[in-house]
This record gives C-alpha cells, sequence and structure tokens, in this order.
C-alpha cells in the first residue's frame, strides 16, 4: 500500500502539519505551489474571497498519484472553503480508488462539518473514499512548528494506518 501527503499551505502550518507526518510516517510529501504568490493582507482577502466562489489557481505542478493507495490531503480552510490550489487540484487530479485522508488547519475552533460534508461529497464524486478529517485550530498570527505538530500526527498516523 503506498502512502503519499499532498499538501497546500500559505502561511506554513500546514505544512508543518505535512512535514510531522511525513517524518511519523515515512512517506513522500508534495507541496502545490501556486504559480502567482499572494502576499500581505490582500491576497488573504482576495484567497478568502476566491475560495468561498469556488474558484481555482494556476498550480506550477499537481502529484503523480498513479501508483498512490492512501492519500493525505492538507489545507488551510479559508472562508469556511477550499483554497484556489486546492479547487486545483480537485478538478486535474484522478483520486479514483485511492482513500483519502483529509487534515486542515483554521483559525476557529469549531470543526467546519459543512467543509467536511462538501469535500466527502467532492472526493467521492472523484471515484475517491473519503475516509475521516483531521482539524487543527490555530490562533490568528502564531505559527505551527513541526515540533508542535508531530503529537498531533503520531495521533493521526496511528488512525490512518489501523484503517480509522
Amino acid at each position: 500500500m503506498k502512502e503519499k501527503i499532498v499538501v497546500f499551505s500559505w502561511t506554513g502550518n500546514t505544512a508543518a502539519c505535512a512535514v510531522a507526518l511525513q517524518q511519523e510516517m515515512g512517506i513522500e510529501s508534495f507541496l502545490l505551489v501556486e504559480e502567482k504568490e499572494r502576499a500581505g493582507s490582500k491576497g488573504f482577502a482576495l484567497g478568502g474571497l476566491q475560495a468561498s466562489m469556488g474558484l481555482k489557481t494556476k498550480v506550477k505542478q499537481m502529484p503523480d498519484l498513479s501508483d498512490v493507495d492512501v492519500l493525505l490531503l492538507g489545507m488551510p480552510v479559508w472562508a469556511g472553503a477550499t483554497p484556489p490550489a486546492i479547487n486545483s487540484f480537485f478538478n486535474q487530479s484522478d483520486i479514483s480508488g485511492k482513500k483519502v485522508y483529509v487534515f486542515v488547519t483554521q483559525a476557529s475552533d469549531e470543526v467546519p462539518k459543512k467543509l467536511e460534508a462538501k469535500l466527502k461529497k467532492r472526493i467521492e464524486a472523484k471515484g475517491g473514499q473519503f475516509v475521516h478529517m483531521f482539524v487543527v485550530s490555530i490562533s490568528r498570527g502564531k505559527q505551527m512548528s513541526v515540533e508542535a505538530a508531530l503529537p498531533r500526527a503520531q495521533r493521526w498516523a496511528k488512525r490512518i494506518r489501523t484503517g480509522e
């Protein structure tokens, strides 16, 4: 069974979670990078607007998922929705037949149930199997380190390895 992490991270918090998961599970990860860099509060506001409208953005390269059985998909929550880079990923990637675990970072303590339902529907519409969504709440303006993410990654890895 081959596993792969695919992550989009704007501020580095979701990337820290991905690196911790990569270290814990010993698997390959792939960082989605937008062609046009977002900067400052203008980039933040525009990203939230684009996410809320379900828009896509150009991504430099998409990952090869041809031999992947289990996909760990990481992203921040923007305006209660998936970021444009993740929308592009869903538009361009074949996830059929893959078990998909999602991990999200957000500034709210609430579990984004609407987003979880939308992701489940989106993954299943693409032929994938939505298994579980992990949520990390991060205070605005705070930066998550890999070390801080490691205890969560250890719990997630255990659930993923046992198929929960």
